[in-house]
């Protein structure tokens, strides 16, 4: 059942990594790589989003499965977060 429940949140994640690799070697400049970003904006929020250990949320069943997992997973959401909001303008998040 956790593997299952994995599944969703990785391929939004790896859709978000692949359209972040696009996004960072097109720039804004182009359409293409605005569209880039738009897709992976959306796909670190639903990934992110659906491994928050709440509720019917996948990110519940993860972690009872096996939080190792889950820790790893949510480690590569945030990266891959943070590796696109510095091309964002968002007070104080570069500052770190």
């Amino acid at each position: 059942m956790g593997r299952i429940a994995a599944a969703g949140p990785i391929a939004n994640l790896v859709i978000a990594a692949i359209s972040l690799a696009g996004y960072l070697s097109l720039g804004v400049d182009s359409y293409l790589g605005e569209m880039l970003g738009f897709i992976c904006f959306i796909n670190i929020f639903l990934g992110f989003f659906n491994l928050l250990p709440f509720g019917p949320l996948d990110g519940k069943k993860v972690l009872t499965w096996n939080a190792t997992v889950w820790a790893v997973v949510m480690t590569a959401a945030i990266l891959i977060l943070y590796i696109y909001s510095n091309r964002m303008i968002i007070p104080g998040w570069g500052l770190f």
